[in-house]
């Protein structure tokens, strides 16, 4: 599934989150709590992680973005 945060709408939450976050820790030495919840800390922190990869920055976790950071894709 793509994983994004749209403010004013329900914070996406779940297991692929957590592996995210923990991977988003991991690579960009980032201080997420892997509470396993995409709030806009969590997207300002994947738009860095973009910019570091030269990917679109968008803050949304879909196929390409989920691929570099390293975990497969089932959307």
């Amino acid at each position: 599934r793509v994983i994004k945060y749209t403010e004013g709408k329900p914070i996406m939450s779940g297991e692929d989150v957590k592996h995210i976050l923990k991977r988003l820790n991991k690579v960009m030495k980032s201080k997420l709590d892997e509470d396993g919840e995409y709030g806009p800390k969590t997207a300002a922190e994947v738009v860095r992680f973009q910019a570091k990869k030269k990917l679109t920055l968008d803050g949304i976790v879909g196929r390409k973005t989920a691929e570099v950071l390293g975990f497969w894709w089932e959307g």
